[in-house]
Formats: C-alpha cells, sequence, structure tokens
C-alpha cells in the first residue's frame, strides 16, 4: 500500500490553545462531516489538507475523539469556513486569526507602532494588557478583549481597537480613528499619521 507524504512548512507558534477539546459540543462531529461533504472533500483530501491522519478525522468525524483546538482551527482553514461554524459554541471567545489589515489590525497596529518609535512594553501599558498579548495580537494570532472588538459590518464582521489611550500613545483621537490607520498602513504600507 502506498502512503501519501506531504511536505508542509512549519506552523507558526501558535502560543496555547485558548479552548481545550472539552469545550467542544457533541455536535462537532456531525458539523464537520457535513461540511467536508458539501464541500465535496474527500476524508483522505481533507486530512492532508489539515496535516492530521485520515484515521483521525474519521475519529473526529465519528464523536469518538474530540480535535484539538489547532486541529480545528487547521480544519476550519482547510474547509474555507470559520472555526465557529464547526464549534459555535467558541464564537464568542475566538476572535479568529486573520492575516490582512482589513481583517485584523494588530498587522498594521505593529507598523505604526514602530513607525512612531513607541516600544511594544509601553504600547502594552496603555492598551492595559501585557506585552505577550500586545505581540501576539500584532501578529495576528488573536484579540484580547480588551485590545479589540468584532463589531457588525457591510461586507461582513470587522475586528476593531477599543483602547483610546493606545490610540492617544499613538497621537490619534480614538480608538476608531487608530483602528482605520491601522487597516489603512498594513494594506498598502504606507502610514496614516497626520
Amino acid at each position: 500500500m502506498w502512503k501519501l507524504f506531504v511536505q508542509t512548512r512549519p506552523m507558526p507558534a501558535e502560543g496555547p490553545p485558548r479552548f481545550s477539546r472539552s469545550d467542544l459540543d457533541a455536535g462537532v462531529a456531525k458539523r464537520l462531516k457535513e461540511i467536508r461533504q458539501s464541500k465535496q472533500m474527500t476524508r483522505q483530501e481533507l486530512a492532508v489538507a489539515a496535516r492530521i491522519s485520515a484515521k483521525t478525522l474519521a475519529r473526529h468525524e465519528q464523536g469518538r475523539q474530540r480535535p484539538s483546538e489547532p486541529a480545528l482551527r487547521r480544519l476550519a482553514t482547510a474547509l474555507g469556513v470559520q472555526i465557529s461554524d464547526l464549534a459555535p459554541g467558541w464564537k464568542n471567545d475566538d476572535l479568529n486569526r486573520p492575516t490582512t489589515g482589513t481583517e485584523h489590525p494588530g498587522i498594521g497596529l505593529r507598523l505604526l507602532r514602530k513607525e512612531w518609535g513607541v516600544s511594544l512594553e509601553a504600547a502594552a501599558k496603555a492598551a492595559g494588557v501585557n506585552a505577550g498579548t500586545l505581540s501576539r495580537f500584532e501578529r495576528g494570532m488573536h484579540a484580547s478583549r480588551k485590545l479589540a472588538k468584532r463589531v457588525e459590518g457591510r461586507i461582513g464582521d470587522r475586528l476593531v481597537l477599543t483602547s483610546d489611550a493606545l490610540a492617544r500613545l499613538l497621537r490619534f483621537e480614538d480608538a476608531e480613528t487608530l483602528t482605520f490607520a491601522c487597516e489603512e498602513m498594513a494594506n498598502d504600507g504606507k502610514p496614516s499619521i497626520s
């Protein structure tokens, strides 16, 4: 029997899991299988794309084993859905990990902070979080409620900054103005500094 080997790049460090398997409801198995089938993917195709074994995926879909948070994130990515589509109970706790400035202002925030010469520690103090939390936010890994919130927009949900103190430190009127500048900065790499 031939084995399929896929060479992948190592994933960036994700930090400690934010959720445990026990937080998943039993319906994750059914949703996972239904979404996979709706995407017309075989179990093997999804397993390869999510970097898990087909046997493990079978156990997840049969409800015999709940996926870990990193595995569930990879499955959601491979299926092209949000993690909350697979695990709705996490929706209020998970702000996902987008990778562009319009999806995650942390990416532009880092560029603006460096442009102004503000240290990570000073920015974290102004925002009321520790430096590690701000660093993860700036890399688009997650969002602390002290830094951002998800709001509904015309096109879809949008992650916006919430710390006016951080905005003032970076010479912006308020968190909303800083959010727009971060989005613009991350998309075209040009600072929105007035």
